[in-house]
């Protein structure tokens, strides 16, 4: 009753900011990009952007990474434990084990995330996101076959600022940000941005334990930049740390589609409870440094950007997703990553505008996968440990050159060289001995027989492989552009990371390519209150990697080719002074073309799931739906008490399958959320209460089959409201 009455009220102020007369001068803000390393208008930019402001991720409810799904089209956001997955226009991941590249690659300030477990972070500090969609070979290099998130947070500034907020929700979360700066010199200016959260109650409720799950507690998130200028240089050092624990029942057996769990029971009523032994855990921690420097000459700049990141998780897992000791798991990771760039670029205004440069990458990352429980007791084992360890170099050169032939005709080609290398090592460590005890008593039979199966000698893999971009576009009007693409991507093979998992745990899975095609338009009407940006495409993909699961491990393979086709529409309309109207669709029609080796975990007991090979050629590529529909309204309204807003979204997800067999399916959900806010006249208070998924519809984060055990599924958010109140102290 409570949310019919709010969604009738939402309408009734939408509709009567409708019929307000429109102010004649009315329009929208120019949107800058960054998306071909050099700042320019979005609607200058022949690839399909999604940009979002500070005020529009306020004004989604947006408040981590994970959320852009809702406001993005052709972005769906899926997780595996807490590693961020997303899928752009069907290209994705299901793999969030270390050293493991997802095709959606996410740049903080220029920098690389890549750990997947490290590119889902709350946002606090941001000037704006860039959500690049399609594959970024040339600029942003291998492993971008599906797109880039593009994250750049605010620069310190000489001049003082102080910004605090604290909100409070249900299922007892507090939330608090901080955001400072000022100069330090006349040269220098530094900042710091802080976010904290703590959640009291979980979203949900083990019944085996009876202990409540899903939250997330102690999140610190800490960002300092300090930024030195000088006549045509500028020197920015950044660091930051972040740290949470997540009690999160990421292995919920029984979702939509299966059978019973492991004790022959089905699932709870509730969609968000479920029976697990034991209580998962997980404990992340994330610190990183980097340096930028720049420096003007005349007729070209210099950039280099250096940077180090280090992620850990430690975490542990009912591992047979029923309320039985029978397979518990504990997995820790550990991954450094050390990255240059060098970047040289014109700064005339020619006709002629070139780049070029060199990126290397340095990566150790290692998965430890320990096993305790009565399935391994069957066999005489006490603990069985699976560890991997992967270190990855990659080094690159590229370029890229833009010419205009006329005011109107642009010519842009661009190429990149990409030399990878991967290196595994790893060993078995088995303990033969008694029943371990369930309470994480992992190696605990002090009587038993420890043996070490190492691998004899460290795999190793090379490849080198070139990605290229053709784009050719042409301004009709100096607010109707076209555009034509052909892009070339390439995501690097590697190894998986446990040991013993697949079919030849020695030998690597392929690179995944790619061959895109787009053609796109955008415009801005009605004297820029009206902006209308959309494009069709189709991706040719040769060696598409996906995922399986086989107990704690996961699994790459190769479908030998598929198919992409979709196409996208992104519009927004400053209808009056104070309302903003914005629509967005994506059509995503994605099957494997040739898969005649794909695997399906077929159940044949309750809670047991067996490996059938089968031909999926044919079938739709899971992770990604075929359509999605945000529509989303914002008004604000300025009286003598200050300035009021009403903002919501609505965001319809038509459903997919979740693995090629079509087994385990996503059924069809829409989300609501809505948001109303007041400032007060001197814009030093504002106070905002906001609602998310209004409707409490119940959708999954990842659903997968596991071969020798059950089905189980991560459940996304239900619904949560909360009020915020900020201050600006000056």
């Amino acid at each position: 009753m409570h949310i019919r009455k709010s969604t009738v009220g939402f309408a009734l102020v939408m509709a009567a900011a409708v019929a307000a007369p429109p102010l004649a001068r009315a329009e929208l803000e120019e949107i800058v990009v960054t998306a071909q390393k050099r700042a320019e208008s979005q609607q200058s930019v022949p690839i399909t952007v999604t940009t979002l402001s500070t005020t529009d991720l306020t004004d989604n409810g947006i408040r981590s990474t994970a959320d852009l799904g809702v406001a993005t089209p052709g972005l769906q956001m899926n997780q595996g434990g807490i590693a961020n997955l997303p899928f752009m226009r069907g290209i994705g991941s299901q793999d969030g084990t270390p050293a493991q590249d997802n095709p959606v690659s996410t740049y903080v300030d220029g920098v690389l995330m890549s750990s997947v477990t490290g590119s889902e972070f709350s946002l606090n500090n941001v000037q704006r996101i860039e959500v690049l969609k399609g594959p970024q070979g040339t600029l942003f290099g291998r492993n971008t076959t599906g797109g880039v998130i593009n994250v750049i947070t605010k620069d310190p500034s000489q001049t003082p600022q102080l910004d605090v907020n604290v909100s409070y929700g249900n299922y007892r979360k507090v939330n608090g940000g901080l955001y400072g700066t000022t100069g330090i010199t006349d040269h220098l200016a530094a900042d710091l941005a802080y976010y904290g959260s703590d959640q009291g109650k979980g979203y949900s409720n083990n019944l085996a334990t009876g202990r409540d799950a899903d939250k997330r507690t102690g999140e610190t998130n800490l960002r300092s930049k300090w930024k030195w200028t000088g006549e045509g240089a500028a020197a920015t050092l950044i660091l930051s740390y972040s740290k949470y624990a997540d009690d999160s029942g990421y292995n919920r057996g029984v979702p939509q589609g299966s059978t019973l769990d492991f004790q022959g029971l089905p699932a709870p009523s509730n969609n968000w409870d479920f029976r697990n032994d034991t209580t998962d855990y997980a404990h992340f921690k994330n610190s990183g440094a980097s340096l930028r420097l720049e420096k003007s000459f005349a007729g070209f700049d210099v950039l280099s950007i250096t940077a180090w990141n280090k992620n850990q998780l430690a975490s542990f897992t009912d591992n047979d997703f029923s309320g039985v000791y029978y397979n518990n798991a504990e997995v820790d990771f550990y991954e450094r990553t050390v990255t240059q760039e060098f970047q040289v670029q014109s700064n005339n205004d020619t006709k002629l505008h070139w780049i070029g440069g060199a990126f290397y990458l340095n990566q150790s990352a290692e998965g430890n996968y320990t096993i305790i429980g009565p399935q391994l007791a069957g066999s005489g084992i006490n603990t069985l440990q699976l560890n991997g360890h992967i270190d990855s170099k990659s080094i690159a050169g590229f370029g890229e050159v833009a010419y205009n032939f006329t005011d109107k005709t642009r010519l842009t080609a661009g190429a990149r060289v990409t030399h990878d290398e991967r290196e595994f090592h790893g060993n078995n460590v088995i303990l033969f001995g008694a029943l371990a005890n369930p309470n994480h008593g992992l190696f605990d039979d002090p009587n038993g027989v420890l043996v070490t199966v190492p691998i004899p000698e460290g795999p190793k893999a090379k490849w080198t492989e070139p990605t290229w971009r053709l784009v050719l576009d042409h301004k009709f009007t100096d607010d109707v552009m076209v555009y034509g693409s052909y892009n070339r991507g390439f995501r690097s093979g590697n190894f998986i990371t446990a040991v013993g998992a697949g079919p030849d745990p020695q030998k690597p899975f392929n690179p995944e390519f790619i061959n895109a095609f787009e053609v796109g338009v955008k415009s801005e009407l009605l004297d820029h209150r009206l902006r209308v940006n959309a494009a069709v495409y189709y991706y040719k993909v040769k060696d598409l990697q996906f995922q399986i699961l086989q107990g704690v491990s996961t699994v790459t393979q190769n479908a030998a080719a598929a198919d992409i086709k979709g196409a996208e529409i992104a519009v927004t309309w400053q209808a009056t002074d104070g309302l903003t109207l914005d629509l967005g669709s994506s059509y995503i029609d994605g099957h494997y073309k040739d898969f005649p080796n794909a695997i399906s975990n077929v159940p044949v007991a309750p809670g047991v799931n067996m490996p059938v090979v089968f031909d999926a050629s044919g079938k739709q590529i899971g992770g990604s739906p075929k359509v999605t529909v945000s529509g989303a309204a914002t008004y604000r309204i300025k009286l003598a008490s200050g300035e009021y807003s009403v903002s919501g979204r609505a965001t319809y997800n038509d459903g997919y399958p979740w693995e090629p067999d079509g087994r385990l399916v996503q059924p069809s959900y829409t989300l609501l959320n809505l948001g109303l806010g007041w400032r007060d006249p001197s814009d030093k208070w504002g106070v905002r209460l906001t609602g998310r998924n209004l409707g409490n519809k119940f959708y999954s984060l990842t659903t997968r089959s596991v071969s020798g055990q059950g089905d189980f599924q991560a459940a996304g958010t239900p619904r949560t409201y909360y009020l915020t109140l900020d201050h600006k102290f000056f």
